[in-house]
């Protein structure tokens, strides 16, 4: 069953992982995909990172990737210049991996913003459709963007119009602005209204967990960020929902930590990005406290097993 297809790329379960720095490495990718994400977003990738590893993209950690794991989208941010812009598409369109091109306009970082990346470039989109559409027209593979509702002001229809006018083949939309802290609820009804008015596919990210899956069916597909963190099993509950419009018992077995470290073996990670990755997986737990201080105190792979047995 294809729920929805991104231009040739169909994508046939609901959930989407979002892109997430440090987490949506490719071990936590395959770990999705085991349970049942429909697209996995790499980690935010720098426009220029590419440009500097052009003569073997593959010598480039973030750009890890397997055939197994298709489909993926590769998700790159910058300050979008435009020749530096252009280059990059255009090296990762012809790299052996990725199924999609992804364009990070929403990210609300100060540090990405005062970089002029992410959603600051919700205040130059006069300047981003232009290299947007020329990457489109010579792109072969699909071209989409991670928005917001806007900068300061919510101006969601008016990028709509102009992205669907430039050819992009979908929109992930987070329902705030990029001024708003994770405090004030993600407006999933706006969203809504916008779905109504295109013909994109548009999937919808923000607060999205096992208690509002109602909405799942609104849209293409589903978005989901930290509530995956540890929880691979929501992309179940997606899946399930949108099948059966009944919400699927949450599993709270070990199994997808065990899946999860099987993983970090085939494809290691940095020791780092581990330990941040396992801390999410004991959330709620008993003792869940305790072994999150020595996970971010342990200096090296056999001190976390030990505090794993």
């Amino acid at each position: 069953m294809i729920n929805f297809k991104i231009k040739n790329i169909p994508i046939r379960k609901k959930g989407v992982l979002a892109p997430m720095q440090e987490y949506t490495h490719l071990p936590f990718r395959l770990l999705c995909k085991d349970y049942d994400v429909g697209l996995c977003y790499t980690e935010m990738v720098n426009i220029n990172h590419i440009i500097q590893y052009k003569e073997d993209l593959s010598k480039l950690d973030l750009l890890a990737s397997t055939e197994k794991e298709s489909p993926v989208s590769l998700q790159l941010f910058g300050d979008l210049s435009l020749k530096k812009t252009i280059t990059a598409a255009h090296l990762i369109d012809n790299y052996k991996y990725f199924d999609i091109i992804d364009f990070n306009l929403g990210c609300p970082s100060l540090k990405i913003i005062n970089s002029k990346s992410g959603s600051y470039n919700l205040k130059q989109l006069d300047k981003v459709y232009p290299i947007i559409k020329e990457i489109v027209s010579t792109s072969k593979k699909p071209i989409t963007v991670k928005v917001r509702l806007g900068f300061k002001e919510d101006i969601l229809e008016d990028m709509i119009n102009n992205f669907e006018k430039i050819g992009v083949s979908a929109i992930a939309v987070h329902g705030r602005l990029a001024k708003e802290n994770y405090s004030v609820p993600s407006k999933i009804s706006r969203v809504e209204e916008i779905k109504k008015i295109t013909s994109l596919p548009i999937i919808y990210n923000g607060d999205v967990n096992e208690t509002n899956l109602g909405h799942v069916n609104k849209f293409s597909g589903i978005m989901v960020g930290r509530e995956a963190l540890g929880n691979p099993f929501i992309f179940k509950q997606i899946d399930y929902f949108s099948k059966n419009n009944v919400l699927l018992e949450k599993d709270y077995s070990d199994e997808a930590l065990l899946s999860f470290l099987e993983y970090v073996k085939e494809y290691p990670i940095s020791f780092s990005k581990l330990k941040v990755s396992l801390i999410p997986f004991f959330k709620g737990k008993q003792g869940s406290a305790r072994i999150r201080e020595l996970l971010s105190k342990s200096k090296n792979l056999k001190e976390i097993l030990n505090i794993l047995k």
